[in-house]
């Protein structure tokens, strides 16, 4: 939503080459708990995957064909928006998926989010997403 209403001088909405994304992804709890923020990060007062949810229902508008979104995602997110990833792959013939974790960025093509098995040591991963 925040490149909407951005327009080239014929009016045409603008797209980009790389979008970066990196929402806030901590849950209304958690900041009250800890006296940050509390009831303003997490607009739904749910689990964190709020600004994740409306980035997959967009994302697509805003990328060039090529486009790649860099999608930074912490650990208990991250199987979610695989699933999510998988399901937009369906429709979407090559959609392209990598990961990289936090400390090795080492990049890995499985989309299998079952297969995820990420220690404490792995708090977050970036996702490169790339549209046909």
């Amino acid at each position: 939503e925040a490149y909407k209403g951005l327009a080239d001088a014929d009016g045409r909405q603008v797209r980009f080459k790389h979008l970066y994304f990196f929402p806030p992804q901590i849950q209304v709890s958690a900041a009250a708990a800890q006296q940050k923020l509390a009831g303003t990060i997490v607009p739904d007062g749910g689990d964190g995957f709020f600004f994740f949810a409306r980035f997959l229902e967009e994302f697509r508008e805003y990328l060039l064909p090529g486009g790649t979104a860099w999608i930074g995602i912490d650990d208990r997110h991250e199987a979610k928006l695989f699933r999510a990833l998988r399901e937009i792959g369906k429709a979407v013939e090559g959609l392209q998926v990598k990961r990289w974790d936090s400390r090795y960025m080492e990049g890995t093509p499985d989309m299998d989010p079952d297969a995820l098995e990420l220690s404490e040591d792995q708090a977050s991963a970036l996702i490169a997403v790339t549209v046909p």
